[in-house]
Formats: C-alpha cells, structure tokens, sequence
C-alpha cells in the first residue's frame, strides 16, 4: 500500500477484484507524541518521484513543470493545448453514475480542465492532454508543458543534454546521426513540427528529444535516399553530474546512482557468448576458452583421441568452433550446456560450470518465435536477421518486440515497429490507418488485455466523437476473448452512449442517411422498408436506436447496396 497521487483518504493499492480497480488500505496515521507540541502538517513528497521532483509535486502550485521519467505524475495548472486552445473540464464525457474518465481513472489527479496523462500504465501520449470542445465538437490535444530542471546535472543544453531527462534539453546544433546522415529539418517531417512540440526546440534540422526517447536526442533522415530506419540517434554527449562538496555531504545522486536508461533498438546488446551460454540453446554459442569442468578436471583437446576417442573432429563440426581444449556444446540435443572430454581416462566427459546468459541478450534463431518476455531477441533478429531495406522483415520481428513491450507496461521498440511498418505510407491518413492495423494485428496475435487496450487507444484517436464509439467495439470484441476488459468495455460503451444522447444531430443524420440511400441504389434494394418518406428513421429498415432515439447500428449487410 502507497499513496503516490497524495490521496486525501490515505494509501491504497490496485485492486483488480474491487468495483472501482483500487481500494484504500488500512494503514493508521501516525500521531504525535504526548511530551511534543503539536507539529505544522506539511505535505509528504510521493516517494516515486525523483529527488528534483518531489518539492515541486508536493506543491503543485509552486511549480509546473514535467518529467519525462513519470509523465503521469504531471500535476500543474496548465489548461490549454499547445496550440492555444482553452482545455475543457474532464467531465465533458458523461458516463454511468459518475464521470467517464474519472471514474476509469480515479488517481489520475482530472481535476477541472487541467492537463493530464489518465492513461499512466500504458504511455501511448507524448505527454500530458486535454478535451477541448468548440462550438459543440469534442476534440483532444497534447499541452506544451516544460521540461523540469535538473539539479543533479551541470546543464549545458548548448553541448551536452541531462540523463536524467534523457537529453531533452539539448539545444545544440549537431544536425547529423551517429551514423554521419544529414538530419531532415522538423518542418517537413509530418507530426514533428516546430507548432506539434513547442517546448521541444525543433528549429533547424537540430537533434532533439521532442518525445522524451530514452535513448537521448535523435533526428529524422530522408530514408528514400539513405535507407534504414527512417531516423536515427545522435551523438550528444551527456552533461557531468553537478561536483558535490564530499561523498556524505549531499543526497542528491550521483552519475552513478542515475535511472537505468533502457535499450532502444540501437542498444539492444547481445550476450557476451565469450563469458555466458544462452540456456534456450544449450550453451552452443559459448565461445570462451574455459577448459576446466565443473569438478578442476583438464579438458582434452578436441583434436586429440587420448585419453579418450571421439567422433567430434574440429574439421567435420566447424560450426561448434571446436577449439583447443575449450568447453564446447556440439550436439545440444544429448546435453544441455557445455562440457568437453577430461584428461583423466576413468572419466570420459564432464560439463563445465559456464554462467548462463541473461535471456534477454539471446537472439532466437532466424524466423523462430521470441519465448522470452521480453523484447530485445526479437529486436536482435531485426538486427541479424534482415537487411538494411528489408521493412517488411523488421516489422515482423519489431512487432513481437512491440507487443513484449506494451505486456511489459511500456512502448519501448513499438516506435521502431512503427518505422518499419507504416514509414511507407507518407500520407498522414495512410499512416494512422497503417498503425492503427499495426496494432489491431499485435492485439489478435497475443491476446492480452494490456496490448489490446493500447492497440485501441492507437487506433481510437480523438478526433472526433467516434472515437467512445470505437473504443467500445475495440473493447466489446477483445471482451469476448478476455474477462479482464469487462471494465474497460463498460465504460467506453456507456461513456459511447452519453455521448450520442448529448450531442445527437437528428435532422444531420436524417440527411446523411438519405445521401447514403441514393449513393448506394436505395431503391433497388432488396429490403428499403421506411427510407422512401420522412418518418422518424428509427423504424427504417437496417437501422436501431437507443431508447432516446439515437441512432447506434447501421446493418444493411446482404441488401444489395450498390455504388460509393
């Protein structure tokens, strides 16, 4: 039990089982000593935040900056989009016996119309949103919020970018990869222009880190011309941590004591197969010159049959790299790690104690199911496995690293699988279509609740209201499979349903269906009962409506409809 969103009714912790998904625990508040005077609350910083974080979380009002560490933890008062619009209140979406969102997301801190990130588990957003709703239409849109400082980091954002902010910060002019290709300038990359980001610094052609990438300032690269991926990495150093009076004398971390920064697609490292064996394969890949078993005993040499003869002859199994007298594993089908014959003839063979590889740095072979959960062996096969313009080979292996990924909580290598998937389709509504297919696919391979629910809210953009009624078909279908969902589907589809009750358009709708009507040969159709005259289109045929005569079903399916 915790209390990380500083919850007036005290810790609590996720509670699948309960109505709401959480329940507050019982946890006793703590009470002051008789002998002391009674002391000043002040308010408890969340522990989960990091150090240059916590003073300003503790006092949303004093401060209003983001970390790109913990997006979801984005308190402040803004309360309009980047682009200038005022921010709606988050009950703008009415829903059963309570709010929408609110009630989906009840630590998510959807106070008024301020900007936040209600979908924390899953990070599909590039930061913290709002509704906005003109003239009757419900839209959404990311804010422009900057960046917190580091004081842990001596800043140079003119040289070098902050770790611990993954170098958003920067502000250089390196306009080049670490791989020596010209940086494409963000005015001309669709969706990352200078107005898309403002607080990001996207002038020029310049590395940036509109996006917080835990990978550190990156650029877009023409990939007609170059190839790959489409943008890469740049080679922006690191700022120094700031120099601390003596190692006792201040808690604020070191260098050291940094966040993990977790690998991207350019930093998912293979195992070292010169120290470890991968145990999926039985050690076959151990390559180090280890020539003592488990029990001191020499190994034998593998061209030489004394003291014991074999059949394992260096020249007939060159792919084993039967060298010297090193541990080897050449028929991984009898042992299952490495061994070798021993020196000592009332002894044949013994195995060697050779570590085992960390599973995430083992590559499958080539067209072989990742068994693993997690994502770098299928990004290592995208790596091995296909050349440099083969995408459609990538994102086959990119989208099973996308799908470990989001199992595992997060997006990291969906943005790689996004690349090489959809990159083709330059057409910004070829694109979303693209991703939106993308993901639905990663969704039926696997099967799991969290992947389906970040594959609807890729596809279920809010653009417009459809996207309730979207998230409610996404929803009921996964629903069908998966138990886990049932909130999730409840939810979007009352929330689908409020919506069309408050904001149906009759007489617009009533048009539109008659236009679809006369598109399609209405009057040839097999069955056209009630389009011909003006009644009340609930009762056409093909047609249902709620009980507040708002239209929700259209089935014309089998009715002969012709034309576009």
């Amino acid at each position: 039990c915790r209390n990380p969103d500083d919850d007036s009714q005290g810790a609590w912790c996720v509670a699948e089982e309960h109505e709401d998904g959480y329940e507050h625990c019982d946890v006793p508040i703590c009470g002051d000593s008789p002998s002391d005077a009674p002391k000043e609350e002040t308010p408890s910083s969340p522990t989960s935040f990091p150090p240059w974080l916590a003073a300003c979380n503790a006092n949303p009002e004093a401060c209003n900056c983001l970390d790109p560490n913990n997006m979801a933890a984005y308190r402040g008062k803004t309360r309009q989009t980047r682009k200038g619009v005022a921010c709606a209140n988050w009950d703008i979406v009415p829903a059963d016996e309570g709010l929408y969102y609110v009630q989906a997301y009840p630590n998510a801190g959807l106070e008024e119309n301020y900007c936040r990130v209600p979908y924390q588990s899953i990070g599909l957003t590039p930061g913290p949103w709002c509704y906005t709703y003109i003239d009757g239409e419900v839209d959404s849109d990311i804010c422009a919020i900057p960046v917190c400082s580091d004081p842990t980091c001596d800043a140079n954002p003119d040289t070098c970018g902050c770790p611990n902010l993954f170098g958003s910060d920067y502000r250089g002019v390196t306009n080049k990869t670490s791989g020596g290709l010209p940086c494409m300038r963000w005015d001309l990359v669709a969706g990352y222009g200078p107005d898309s980001f403002p607080e990001a610094g996207l002038e020029e052609n310049y590395c940036r880190n509109p996006d917080y990438e835990h990978g550190g300032p990156w650029c877009n690269v023409n990939k007609t011309v170059h190839g790959g991926e489409g943008y890469g990495s740049c080679e922006v150093p690191d700022c120094s941590p700031v120099p601390t009076a003596s190692p006792t004398a201040s808690a604020i971390p070191t260098s050291s004591s940094k966040p993990t920064i977790t690998p991207t697609l350019m930093s998912c490292m293979q195992a070292d197969n010169e120290t470890c064996g991968c145990e999926r394969v039985s050690g076959i890949d151990y390559r180090g010159d280890k020539s003592t078993t488990s029990s001191g005993l020499s190994c034998q040499r593998w061209d030489e049959q004394t003291p014991h003869e074999h059949d394992y002859i260096p020249i007939d199994h060159s792919s084993a790299n039967l060298d010297e007298n090193y541990c080897r594993n050449p028929n991984p089908t009898a042992v299952d790690l490495p061994w070798c014959y021993t020196t000592d003839q009332n002894l044949r063979w013994e195995p060697c104690d050779i570590s085992p590889c960390d599973p995430c740095k083992c590559m499958p072979d080539c067209g072989q199911p990742n068994m693993e959960t997690c994502a770098c062996p299928s990004v290592l096969q995208a790596n091995a496995c296909c050349g440099a313009d083969e995408s459609s080979c990538k994102c086959r292996y990119l989208k099973e690293a996308c799908g470990k990924s989001l199992e595992n909580g997060s997006t990291e290598h969906c943005r790689e699988a996004e690349h090489e998937c959809c990159n083709e389709n330059t057409a910004q509504n070829d694109v979303e279509h693209c991703l939106c297919d993308m993901y639905e696919e990663i969704c039926f391979e696997n099967l799991s609740s969290k992947i389906c629910r970040a594959a609807a809210e890729k596809c279920c953009t809010a653009k417009d209201l459809n996207d309730l009624y979207c998230l409610c078909d996404s929803h009921s279908y996964v629903d069908s499979f998966l138990s886990d969902v049932s909130e999730m589907r409840k939810h979007n589809c009352t929330a689908a349903t409020q919506v069309s009750n408050r904001f149906s358009k009759p007489d617009e709708e009533k048009k539109n269906l008659k236009a679809l009507y006369d598109a399609t040969g209405g009057e040839y159709w097999f069955v056209n009962t009630g389009w011909s005259d003006d009644a009340n289109y609930c009762h056409w045929y093909g047609l249902k409506c709620n009980g507040n005569g708002v239209l929700i079903e259209i089935d014309l399916r089998g009715n002969n409809l012709t034309g576009e």
